[in-house]
């Protein structure tokens, strides 16, 4: 699994957990809903901006869409 993919979808059990839509989420931190779900598939890498801006919006650390994952080798 790709650094991408382990993001997304740490992203999404964040979301899901809090009983956020991607729709919420997309309104909350102004990314849009389909790369928002591009984000969550692992298709697109994200910068530590958009991580930021997830993280505020899901009201979560960093450390939290990062736990776990590892390098691709």
């Amino acid at each position: 699994m790709s650094v991408a993919e382990q993001v997304g979808m740490n992203i999404r059990v964040v979301r899901t957990r809090k009983k956020m839509s991607q729709a919420a989420l997309s309104e909350a931190s102004g990314i849009e809903r389909h790369h928002l779900s591009d984000i969550e598939l692992g298709k697109v890498n994200i910068s530590l901006q958009t991580m930021a801006r997830l993280c505020s919006a899901l009201g979560c650390e960093l450390a939290d869409i990062v736990a776990g994952v590892k390098l691709d080798k």
